[in-house]
């Protein structure tokens, strides 16, 4: 996107305004940015480095959820930045510890929500659809949890996890045979091969 050196101008010394504003008063500086990402947006600019400063500041304030949105968008608009990317991945992992404790602590909705946020940024791990599977299971949702878990076991075939809780899932819905066939699976991967019987 080429921008017009007036606006040019007009966003840099913007910029420079937010950050030395980040430094004593991220709040503050957290509104100036949102603020800005919206003159910006009215004069046909979106600019990744507004997201990406606008994300920081979040973070600062300790809204990782709003910081990830952030970088997704910087990295949307500006995918080669190394630095934004290291960004993401940072609060990608500060994220997924977040969600492991909500599901430990049975937030469901919390649970929920992050996961939509990782996955919707491809950042969902695992444990991710585990946690999430596992509050379709205690919510009553089981053929949400079953389908979620199904993909986790063809996309992750050696996932113990994955085919316990599979296992789990299948005897609450009546399904015996599913369930075996999942538990010889997980004793499979840690046991291997069960040893063929003597004729």
């Amino acid at each position: 996107m080429s921008i017009p050196v007036k606006d040019l101008e007009w966003l840099l010394v913007r910029m420079q305004m937010a950050q030395s504003l980040a430094q004593a008063h991220p709040d503050e500086a957290a509104s100036f940015l949102r603020e800005l990402l919206g003159d910006a947006l009215a004069r046909g600019i979106d600019s990744p480095a507004v997201h990406f400063r606008l994300g920081l500041s979040l973070d600062d304030l300790g809204d990782e959820e709003g910081a990830f949105r952030e970088f997704v968008r910087a990295i949307a608009l500006d995918p080669l930045c190394l630095h934004q990317r290291e960004q993401l991945r940072d609060c990608a992992r500060r994220l997924r510890s977040r969600l492991a404790w909500h599901a430990r602590q049975g937030n469901g909705a919390d649970v929920a929500r992050i996961h939509s946020l990782l996955s919707e940024a491809g950042e969902a791990d695992v444990q991710c659809h585990l946690a999430l599977a596992r509050h379709h299971v205690s919510g009553g949702r089981l053929v949400a949890a079953r389908e979620l878990v199904e993909a986790v076991t063809r996309l992750f075939p050696g996932h113990t996890e994955g085919w316990l809780l599979l296992a789990e899932i299948a005897r609450a819905e009546g399904a015996l045979d599913v369930a075996l066939r999942a538990e010889i699976r997980a004793a499979t991967i840690v046991f291997g091969p069960m040893p063929e019987a003597e004729a």
